[in-house]
């Protein structure tokens, strides 16, 4: 060192600290000025990876003085640190400015190694800017000039250099090549093999090597914190986020995407927060999280525009506006996606161009545009033909478009097309959406029995897609985005007719309902969250982990296709190898106690029935396109009613309902006026004509009626259906259930343990403290749990003993973010996903409060509220409630339910509670007749 006083750090700091002048005469003592600029580049650059904004300033002040002093080398090696900076900053343009003036100094100074090296750091800001050819170029002449010169270090950065930018150009096999000669030569520099295993694990990725790329990850994330690099740790983070995303695990994948994000909100790198904004949002759109992944796309699509990233900028542009066609803001989807093809256009980018005229057309298709769809269509078929995966995409949506425009014999061509890659790449999800559209080109032509197969074999491909999926969410938009395979499949059978048939019509409605939730209550696993440590073997454990990961690689290969020919061969191989291992592993953990069926088994039709006694019938609704269906199921025999009312009727039928309860709810001592009831009643009986009077002659003997509503069905207060004259209060009991699946699971209220009765009152809801006292003084061995003693811990702990779980507190339905819906207790509101650790054991839940259960009805008819997280946590019955409630009325009726349902049981030695709410709510009709007071409650359990 020039200066034995003051180490380059410490000089670097004094010198940009200090005026110009004072800074070049600092600089300039003691002679030998350009080792000591040398020195200060040197640790200017080694501040761009844990300070970026320090180094921008320290490389602008590098860059002055050098000028200043005038030597031709010291002012190249300054620009090259400032551009390295600005690079990593994402001011690409600038970089490359001052880049190739350091080049040519160099040159100027004879200095052929160093202007190697500006070309060298050309190669970053040049493949960000999608110009992989320039890139390519500098990067080997860089190599070639080290090589001769006998700088083996330089060229092996070159290498590196080199490696990512192959990559880019998705060329994953020599990119590794290139990796792995750098890093052999670079292995004694902690930072440069933490940046090489980063770059590493990308082309790890694009062969589809996931296990290896998350090990490189993970050793360059921990390589770069030990060496203080928290902006190298931060990329790092992001992308393992991206590939716990692309694995379907969603939770791990938003943890990591969260720390990346606080280290870049705290840097100087705008860019990068951008990026892996876009990132983000690409998670909560997999998530079904539209609305936030679009406030996430529009937040990072505007960075990046801003900072001139205009390829990444696009390609975050494709992602955006199909999440806005998926929510309907087609204007706004337009312009977006018309950006984005531009932006193709100016960069000759003919694929990117194909993949926004792709999603043009979607947006057409979606807005019933047909000629325009078409256009758009054609025209993205042509230009991803290189591309086969893509094309087959773009010739499917082509085909959609012309069977709609009843173009059938020109629909053929391209739907083969899509077929065919399909059945070459293995491709589930594209072949089951084109044999739905096979399907109704036999249908057109009056094929049935071509049309069932075709149907047939698209469910099977989705069941096949859906157990690649470990996230809940990830299985819940799958079935949500193709029930309409199912419910096709279903109307297809019935009209096939024939006892079999039925049967599997049956089956094929079970297989789309609410089979995340499903999973959950059958003891199944979300593999994107499971705990290994819940099994007692060792062994388990690791089989459990396996399963878990090789569902990972699944999820990940259909998240990126192959696109050339050897890239499909070697994706078919792998894909083939994981579901063989994931077969070999699930029947190894099926043979053991306890962590078997991670997916659990819809019901057959013929346990339905062991379940169903003499006089009990189950109604199971599901729609076909606009028009509601049901399947009546009872002991001795199933049939199907196909003439029920519209979706738009019913929609209508419940608003209008729903307004007479809000006229009720405005006059609430008018209410049980007799004009106000026969209103509330009119519409009663109208839903009862859409949704009931055609099944009567099915149900006439029944005592008992188990609904299994779909979608907006699970707003209908069944009990209070109206035929003119009675109510079915009148006629029989009614209990509901999610699916005939989750009923399997619920079951009669364990009846060991205590009954927990849990009170939260206020100066909004006073009665609630008599409402304990008398449900306490009703029921034998009860615990209380009142006022600032009912808190989440002390009702946690208490539950895991307890028969009954009485809880009377307040309740909030959040419909905007239905998993937020909570239970006020005394230290807070309690959610749906807190609710999902109780262990309720089989104790049934009666929930007395207002909105207890409503709920959001997701893609797949998943219910979202606070009945979720009851069932998921083991409720074997729910006593919950659709609207506010009247604060005596309520009590009164939780009085008599549980006076009738104890001396039921006392009688019996098992009580039902679906009988003891019937006769309290008949009691409470007769003083209160209209339905606001009575009829919000209803029972979840079994018949």
């Amino acid at each position: 060192m020039s200066d034995s006083r003051c180490d380059p750090a410490q000089l670097l700091q004094e010198v940009v600290a200090l005026p110009t002048d004072a800074a070049r005469a600092r600089l300039t003592a003691g002679g030998a000025v350009s080792e000591r600029m040398g020195e200060l580049v040197a640790e200017a650059r080694r501040r761009i990876m844990r300070d970026l904004p320090g180094a921008l300033t320290a490389t602008a002040r590098l860059v002055a003085l050098a000028d200043d002093l005038g030597d031709p080398r010291d002012r190249a090696v300054a620009r090259r640190a400032r551009a390295q900076a600005l690079a990593y900053g994402n001011s690409f343009d600038h970089a490359l400015t001052l880049l190739a003036e350091a080049s040519a100094l160099a040159e100027e100074a004879g200095d052929a190694v160093e202007a190697a090296r500006a070309r060298m750091a050309m190669l970053h800001p040049l493949a960000r800017l999608g110009r992989h050819e320039d890139a390519i170029a500098a990067g080997a002449a860089a190599r070639s000039t080290f090589e001769r010169a006998g700088e083996l270090e330089l060229a092996a950065k070159a290498d590196a250099n080199l490696g990512e930018t192959h990559r880019l150009q998705n060329e994953p096999e020599h990119a590794l090549a290139c990796f792995d000669r750098a890093r052999t030569v670079l292995a004694a520099d902690p930072v440069a093999a933490a940046q090489i295993d980063s770059n590493r694990a990308q082309a790890l990725l694009d062969l589809n090597r996931f296990g290896d790329a998350q090990a490189a990850f993970e050793q360059a994330k921990d390589a770069f914190e030990r060496a203080g690099l928290t902006r190298g740790a931060a990329i790092v983070e992001g992308n393992l986020g991206d590939l716990m995303s692309r694995r379907g695990r969603i939770t791990a994948a938003l943890e990591h995407f969260e720390r990346a994000r606080r280290i870049f909100e705290h840097g100087d790198a705008p860019g990068d927060l951008a990026r892996l904004e876009t990132e983000h949002a690409e998670v909560l759109a997999a998530a079904g999280a539209l609305e936030d992944a679009a406030a996430a796309y529009a937040r990072g699509l505007a960075a990046l525009t801003e900072h001139r990233l205009s390829a990444e900028a696009a390609r975050a542009g494709l992602s955006y506006g199909r999440v806005l066609t998926r929510l309907g803001r087609y204007d706004q989807a337009r312009d977006v996606l018309a950006a984005a093809e531009r932006t193709f256009i100016q960069n000759d980018h003919t694929i990117g161009r194909g993949r926004a005229l792709l999603a043009l057309g979607e947006l057409d298709r979606a807005e019933d545009r047909l000629d325009a769809a078409t256009t758009h269509l054609e025209e993205a078929w042509r230009h991803l033909a290189p591309r086969p995966a893509d094309a087959a995409v773009a010739a499917h949506a082509l085909a959609d478009v012309l069977v709609a425009r009843g173009e059938a014999s020109a629909a053929v061509a391209p739907l083969e097309d899509a077929l065919a890659v399909s059945d070459s790449f293995d491709l589930a999800p594209l072949r089951a959406d084109a044999l739905l559209t096979r399907a109704r080109l036999h249908e057109t032509a009056g094929n049935a029995a071509a049309a069932l197969d075709d149907l047939r074999e698209a469910v099977q491909a989705i069941d096949r897609l859906r157990g690649s999926l470990p996230a809940e969410q990830l299985r819940v938009s799958l079935l949500g985005d193709r029930s309409s395979a199912y419910e096709r499949l279903a109307d297809a059978l019935i009209r096939d007719g024939g006892e079999s048939a039925l049967t599997e019509a049956f089956a094929t409605i079970e297989r789309a309902k609410s089979r995340a939730l499903l999973d959950r209550v059958a003891g199944g696993a979300d593999l994107a969250d499971v705990d290994p440590g819940a099994a007692a073997d060792p062994a388990e454990v690791g089989l459990v982990r396996a399963i878990a990961t090789a569902h990972g690689e699944l999820n990940a290969m259909y998240a990126r296709l192959p696109e050339r020919g050897a890239d499909v061969a070697r994706w078919k191989d792998t894909l083939q190898e994981v579901e063989s291992r994931i077969r070999e592993l699930e029947r190894r953990l099926d043979a053991t106690s306890g962590l078997g069926g991670l997916f659990a088994t819809p019901i057959e039709l013929a346990e339905v029935q062991t379940l169903l006694q003499d006089r009990t019938a189950l109604v199971e609704y599901f729609v076909v396109g606009e028009t509601l269906q049901a399947i009546v199921v009872r002991a001795g025999g199933v049939s199907a009613v196909t003439n029920l009312g519209s979706v738009p009727d019913l929609l209508e039928g419940i608003e209008r309902f729903s307004l007479q309860l809000g006229h009720a709810m405005a006059f609430p001592d008018a209410a049980d006026d007799p004009v106000l009831v026969s209103a509330a009643n009119r519409e009663l009986r109208r839903l009862h004509e859409l949704i009931l009077e055609p099944l009567t002659p099915r149900l006439a003997d029944a005592e008992r009626i188990v609904f299994i509503p779909h979608g907006p069905l699970h707003a209908v207060p069944f009990l209070a259906l109206h035929d003119g004259s009675t109510a079915l209060i009148d006629r029989c009991e009614a209990v509901t259930a999610p699916s005939a699946s989750v009923l399997r699971h619920l079951g009669i209220p364990r009846r060991d343990g205590h009954a927990l009765v849990v009170g939260v009152a206020d100066t909004d809801a006073p009665e609630i403290a008599d409402e304990v006292a008398s449900i306490a003084a009703a029921l034998p061995d009860t615990r209380t749990l009142a006022g600032p003693d009912a808190t989440w811990d002390n009702v946690r702990h208490a539950t895991t003993s307890a028969r009954l779980v009485h809880l009377a507190c307040h309740a909030r339905f959040a419909s905007a973010s239905p998993l937020a819906s909570a239970l006020q207790l005394a230290d807070g509101w309690i959610t749906t996903r807190d609710l999902y650790g109780l262990d309720l054991g089989g104790a049934a839940v009666v929930l007395s409060g207002c909105d207890t259960g409503r709920a959001a009805v997701d893609r797949g008819d998943e219910l979202i509220g606070l009945v979720r997280g009851l069932i998921a946590a083991g409720a074997s019955t729910l006593l919950l409630s659709l609207w506010p409630v009247h604060d005596a009325v309520s009590r009164k009726i939780m009085a008599e339910t549980y006076r009738l349902w104890h001396k039921d049981m006392g009688k019996k030695g098992l009580g039902r509670l679906s009988s003891s709410l019937r006769q309290a709510l008949l009691a409470c009709r007769r003083e209160h007749p209209h339905p606001l007071y009575w009829a919000p409650f209803f029972v979840i359990g079994p018949p």
